[in-house]
């Protein structure tokens, strides 16, 4: 699933360029959702080669989003490197989790291990599903936060007290 590096520096542009990045951004997360319905279809579809290539896609986009948005982190904002950090290191730990069960499941062939793993891999993706829902609402609410933080410096700005 590509990806774009979106994630930029927002506090130097004015508040009309931050809602256009905020509304690209969340333009390039829909699309993202219509690929992962695609996922969908391939695994109802069983196929296995596209699965394959979507995860592979998607391996290697994480890796270009989190450099990207690694450099954009505010070095001073502490609380914000921490966090990105161990976001990252989540998500790169679930990549090498589900490798590491792949490369496990082929090994073996057993039915009985097969259907533990099926299991699995079908409840993480139930749990990175609402992740992602999370996610989102929290976009939300950051953009509104934001978006009220702006009203309030302006109108401070324009000697208006609220």
């Amino acid at each position: 699933m590509e990806r774009s590096d979106a994630t930029c520096d927002n506090r130097q542009r004015g508040p009309e360029d931050l809602m256009q990045s905020l509304s690209s951004q969340l333009q390039r997360l829909a699309e993202q959702a219509r690929q992962t319905e695609d996922v969908i279809a391939a695994a109802r579809h069983h196929d296995r080669e596209v699965l394959i290539a979507h995860r592979d896609r998607l391996r290697n986009s994480w890796d270009s989003v989190a450099n990207a948005a690694s450099q954009h982190i505010d070095a001073d904002d502490a609380a914000w490197q921490f966090r990105w950090a161990q976001l990252r290191e989540r998500v790169r730990g679930q990549f090498a989790e589900l490798q590491d069960r792949v490369e496990q499941r082929d090994a073996e062939r057993d039915a009985s291990a097969n259907e533990r793993d099926a299991r699995r891999a079908e409840r993480d993706a139930s749990e990175a599903l609402g992740f992602a829902v999370l996610a989102v609402d929290g976009a939300t609410a950051a953009i509104i936060d934001a978006e009220l933080a702006r009203a309030a410096a302006d109108a401070a700005n324009a000697g208006v007290e609220r």
